[in-house]
C-alpha cells in the first residue's frame, strides 16, 4: 500500500531495497520503474559495515553509491526513507556513522519514517526518569544527535512474522511490559539530524563527547565528580561552585510525555543546560542529554582537558573498530525485539532534491 501511494506522487528518484527478487514482478505490475528495483537489504547496512571494519572493504560505501550526495550538513533534507525495523543495531548504525563522519554521514541529512516496536521507541525516547535499561548512553546520543517525533501507530498483524507470545508469567517489569504492548501495535517514528547540531557539537568533538558518554554512562550511578577528578584531580570544586550557572528567568515548558517516561517529541538542545546543584554524590543518570553536552564541553573546555588521561584513552583505542563491534555486544540482548520482521519488508527511498 505504502509502495503503490508513493508511487502515485514520485516515479523519478525513486530506490526500493528488497532482499527476495522474486517481489521485483509484483512491484512492476504496481508503476515501479525499471531503474528502482535493489536486491539488497538496507537495514543490514550496520552488518556490512561491521564486515568493513576487518578488512576495509567497500560493501556499505558501495550499498550507498547510488544515492544523492551532500556535504553540507546544514542543507534540507537530502531524502526520505521508509522503513520497518526490529533492531537497535540500525539506529546505532546511524549515529555511528555521524560519531566518525563517514558513510551514511556522507548523504547529508535526511528524514526517516520507521516503523517501531514500543520497545524500541523507549531506547531513544526515554527521559531521565526511566529505569536503567531504558535511559542508556547510547539514548544520550540518539536525542543529541536527531530529532524525533511519534506520528502515529499502525497494527502490530499488518507486518511478518506475527507475534505468538508464549510467555504465560505475569510480567513484573516496564522492559517486558513494552515487549507485550508490542504484540498489538507498533509506532510510527519520524526521525531527523539536527540541522544545527554543529552550533553545539563541532565536527571535531563528535567522536570525543560519543567516548565522554560511553565512558560515563556504563552505569548510570556513576558520580559525576569523583569520575571526572579520576581524569583531571580537584575539578570538582569548580562545578560545585560553577560560576556560570544562572537560575532561568522563567519557568521551561516540561516536554510532552507519554507513560512510561518517554518524549513524544524531542526537546531543543541548550548550550548552558546546568545542573542547579551538583554536589559529591550526583550521578551521572540524574543528567538530560542537554546537560551531558553542557558538561561535556565544559569537561573540555579547562585547560588541563588536553594533558588528561582521558585524552590519551581516546587516543589509544581504535574508535571506529570499537563502536562497530559494539553493534552486537550483550547490550542488543536487552534492546532487540524477539519479533524481530524480516527482512523481506519493503525499504524505500524516496530523493526529494
Amino acid at each position: 500500500l505504502l509502495t503503490t501511494e508513493l508511487l502515485k506522487k514520485h516515479k523519478q528518484n525513486l530506490r526500493v531495497y528488497e532482499t527476495e527478487s522474486s517481489f521485483e514482478d509484483r512491484l512492476k505490475v504496481i508503476g515501479l520503474p525499471d531503474n528502482a528495483f535493489r536486491k539488497a537489504d538496507f537495514n543490514g547496512l550496520w552488518r556490512l559495515a561491521y564486515m568493513d571494519s576487518f578488512d576495509a572493504g567497500q560493501r556499505a560505501a558501495n550499498l550507498l553509491n547510488d544515492l544523492p550526495h551532500k556535504r553540507r550538513w546544514q542543507d534540507e533534507v537530502n531524502f526520505r526513507l521508509f522503513s520497518v525495523i526490529g533492531s537497535i543495531k540500525f539506529l546505532r548504525y546511524l549515529m555511528n556513522s555521524i560519531t566518525h563522519q563517514n558513510e551514511f554521514y556522507s548523504l547529508g541529512r535526511y528524514e526517516m519514517i520507521l516503523a517501531m516496536s514500543p520497545l524500541l521507541f523507549s531506547h531513544i525516547a526515554s527521559t531521565r526518569e526511566s529505569g536503567y535499561k531504558l535511559y542508556r548512553g547510547g539514548t544520550i546520543v540518539f536525542q543529541t544527535y536527531f530529532e524525533h517525533e511519534l506520528i502515529g501507530t499502525i497494527p502490530r498483524r499488518h507486518l511478518v512474522p506475527w507475534f505468538h507470545s508464549s510467555n504465560t508469567k505475569k510480567l513484573r517489569t516496564l522492559h517486558q511490559k513494552l515487549l507485550q504492548d508490542g504484540a498489538d501495535e507498533w509506532y510510527l517514528v519520524k526521525i531527523v539530524p539536527r540541522k544545527n547540531l554543529y552550533e553545539y557539537l563541532p565536527p571535531d568533538n563528535l567522536a570525543l563527547f560519543a567516548s565522554f558518554v560511553t565512558q560515563h554512562f556504563v552505569s548510570r550511578k556513576n558520580r559525576i565528580i569523583p569520575t571526572l577528578e579520576h581524569w583531571i584531580p580537584n575539578c570538582g570544586a569548580r562545578l560545585i561552585m560553577n560560576p556560570n550557572y544562572t537560575k532561568p528567568l522563567k519557568k521551561e515548558r516540561k516536554p510532552e510525555i507519554t507513560l512510561p517516561s518517554q518524549l513524544l517529541k524531542s526537546v531543543p538542545l541548550a548550550a548552558n543546560d546546568y545542573l542547579e546543584k551538583m554536589t559529591i554524590y550526583t550521578e551521572f543518570g540524574e543528567l538530560t542529554p542537554s546537560q551531558v553536552l553542557t558538561l561535556f564541553n565544559e569537561f573540555i573546555n579547562w585547560s588541563e582537558f588536553h594533558q588528561s588521561p582521558f585524552v590519551q584513552a581516546v587516543e589509544s583505542q581504535k574508535p571506529k573498530q570499537r563502536a562497530l563491534r559494539r553493534l552486537v555486544d550483550d547490550e542488543d540482548t536487552l534492546i532487540d525485539a524477539t519479533d524481530d520482521p524480516m527482512p523481506t519488508h519493503r525499504k524505500k527511498l524516496n530523493n526529494v532534491q
